[in-house]
């Protein structure tokens, strides 16, 4: 990282629409965030357990576990 550059944010972005999550990470990646995007819950659950991240985006509607489940088990 060279003297003066903000530091990386990573952001978890769990989206089960795949279309739209292109488009956020297409969105946050070119604001200069590092995203990772896991499609459901569980998912993002055993990506949070791998890694760290700064900011986590969750859908609240999703297929089996929804993002306050999600939020809830973190």
């Amino acid at each position: 990282m060279a003297k003066g550059a903000p530091p990386t944010i990573e952001v978890l972005l769990v989206e089960d629409d795949e279309r739209f999550a292109k488009r956020m990470v297409k969105n946050l990646e070119s604001e200069g965030f590092q995203v990772s995007w896991a499609p459901r819950g569980d998912e993002a659950l055993e990506t949070v357990k791998a890694s760290s991240f700064s900011l986590m985006l969750a859908d609240i509607k999703m297929p089996g576990m929804n993002g306050l489940e999600l939020l809830e088990a973190i």
